[in-house]
Parts: structure tokens; C-alpha cells; sequence
């Protein structure tokens, strides 16, 4: 994901797309939780349960996960592009419950999804 450029700011809301679409709910019977994410002008919750995945403005008393940092990490993170150790020691600040986060995380991350067969084939 680009940075802003110019005087160009990331606002929080553009997260909701992107993590609704490539999130998903893989323990639909475990106990409702919440990410707080930390990535631009506003905080941002994904509340996760019941089979899905919801992502708006707010904050948490109590999230399982807290992440804050740039939102290239974030989305790198969540999306399964990027493992916890390689976005802390990119500057990602994780707190919490790691759990939460692999519930909601792709099961085929996008760098698998794009190596396999077809796009080798493709690329020939």
C-alpha cells in the first residue's frame, strides 16, 4: 500500500473495505471479539463473532488485540501478508491476544495465493 503524497493524510475509514473483504470469522463459535486498530486520525474496531466480521470508528474498554502503527502494516498484518515478527520489527506495536488475529487472517495468505501454479504459468 502507497503512503499519502503531498499534504495527502490516511483516513481510518478507508481500512473498512479492504478488512471486510479479506477477513472472515474462521471460529464463528467462539466468543465475540475485538481488534482496535490504531492507524490514522481515528481509532477503528473489527468486531468479530458469529460468523462475521464488522470494522468501524470506535474504541474498546477491553479489545483482545490492540495494533497500532502505520497502516500499511496493519493491513499487512491482518491480511496475512506480513507474520507478527516481521511487522513489530517493521515498527507495528502489537498487544494482545495473537489468537484474535489468526482467527481472522486469511487461511492462504495473498503471497501463497499469487505463487501457485497458475500464476507460474501464467508468468512462462
Amino acid at each position: 500500500m502507497a503512503g499519502p503524497t503531498g499534504d495527502a493524510a490516511f483516513r481510518s475509514h478507508w481500512l473498512k473495505f479492504p478488512l471486510e473483504l479479506h477477513l472472515s470469522d474462521h471460529q464463528p463459535d467462539a466468543a465475540p471479539a475485538t481488534i482496535e486498530i490504531h492507524a490514522g486520525e481515528l481509532p477503528m474496531l473489527v468486531d468479530v463473532g458469529d460468523g462475521t466480521i464488522r470494522v468501524h470508528p470506535g474504541q474498546s474498554p477491553d479489545p483482545e488485540v490492540t495494533l497500532t502503527g502505520p497502516p500499511s502494516l496493519v493491513l499487512g498484518l491482518l491480511v496475512g501478508a506480513l507474520d507478527v515478527d516481521t511487522a513489530r520489527a517493521r515498527g507495528l506495536k502489537v498487544d494482545g491476544k495473537i489468537a484474535t488475529l489468526r482467527r481472522v487472517q486469511p487461511l492462504i495468505p495473498p503471497t501463497a495465493k499469487s505463487s501457485g501454479p497458475q500464476r507460474r504459468a501464467a508468468r512462462r
